[in-house]
């Protein structure tokens, strides 16, 4: 579906600034699909790390 981080991240966030009403929403529907963690991160040469 993507063909890497940064395109779910940019979609994520522009998602998020376009849903005025329930932003949890988005968040949710990320989550539950395995696309987005809040607890994982991304350091600057690329490397996914567990924040937890």
């Amino acid at each position: 579906m993507f063909d890497n981080v940064e395109n779910v991240n940019d979609l994520f966030q522009k998602e998020l600034l376009e849903c005025h009403d329930d932003p949890f929403e988005v968040i949710t529907r990320y989550c539950s699909q395995g696309l987005f963690n809040p607890f994982t991160i991304v350091t600057d040469d690329g490397i996914i790390k567990s924040n937890i």
